[in-house]
């Protein structure tokens, strides 16, 4: 029997699968770095960098969740059916979340984000 395609393929996946979560932990690490490096900054420095939060919300004992969102869409595709038909398929809308914690002295404490 010859085993040795089927090493090459199941190896190519793992490989693969590998690669797509050393990429994922990459890309969590640097938004991690981004955001952390705003903590115990006044919510002003924030502001002149990053421009107006896409909402605030203010709580009861004065602290704050300022919310930035973006939008973003996944590219679309399109595939012919028929000679005289093709069908076009849209993106998917996603929306991109980074959120602060701000105390009642305007410094940011805390921060979360999806996406």
């Amino acid at each position: 029997m010859q085993m040795e395609p089927f090493i090459y393929i199941i190896l190519f996946i793992v490989g693969f699968i590998i690669l797509i979560k050393i990429l994922r932990d990459y890309k969590r690490k640097k938004i991690n770095e981004k955001m952390s490096a705003w903590l115990n900054h006044n919510k002003n420095e924030l502001l002149n960098s990053w421009g107006p939060p896409s909402s605030v919300f203010k709580n009861d004992d004065g602290s704050e969740i300022w919310s930035y969102n973006k939008i973003g869409q996944t590219p679309g595709y399109a595939y012919r059916v028929s000679k005289d038909f093709v069908n076009i398929e849209p993106g998917q809308q996603y929306t991109i979340t980074r959120q602060f914690y701000i105390n009642k002295n305007g410094i940011i404490y805390n921060f979360r984000w999806e996406n």
